[in-house]
């Protein structure tokens, strides 16, 4: 099974409200999937590897679970 990296550039944030009092607000980074086709870095291999020319990597990985 192959699945999708994240994609450090598309980062984002999320903040996060106290529940009570003397918590404090704090904030959790988020992470989003490679956009694929719609990116101006990737690129499909003649072998149909997924590429970004960004970071020079492959797309996808591979898991052992099916």
């Amino acid at each position: 099974m192959n699945k999708i990296k994240f994609c450090p550039l598309l980062t984002g944030k999320e903040e996060v409200k106290a529940l009570t009092i003397g918590q404090g607000d704090y904030v959790v980074p988020t992470f989003h999937v490679c956009l694929q086709e719609h990116c101006v870095a990737f690129v499909e291999k003649h072998d149909g590897e997924k590429w970004c020319n960004y970071y020079n990597s492959s797309v996808e990985y591979k898991t052992n679970k099916e």
